[in-house]
């Protein structure tokens, strides 16, 4: 079976998103769930956002809790890995 799939940025193949720049994040929800008023910066921030609306609409095992905090980064080293020059 073929699948096609059609890639709206200028990168070849596809990741399943919605295409077009991406130098501007944005999120699309629907406006009954809200968006914080404070600046959202980052994976883990917006994880949260993410995890605080499953809440909202039941999901009560992804309510917030003190792990949930950003931690410090930490850099570690696989063994056999290349460095990034």
């Amino acid at each position: 079976m073929l699948v096609r799939s059609a890639a709206f940025e200028e990168l070849v193949g596809s990741h399943g998103g919605l295409g077009g720049g991406q130098s501007h994040p944005f999120v699309l929800h629907p406006v009954a769930l809200p968006w914080p008023a404070e600046e959202v910066v980052g994976a883990e921030a917006v994880h949260r956002v993410l995890r605080g609306w499953l809440a909202q609409v039941g999901q009560a095992g992804y309510a917030s809790t003190s792990s949930d905090a950003p931690t410090a980064s930490v850099a570690t080293r696989t063994p056999g890995a290349a460095r990034a020059t």
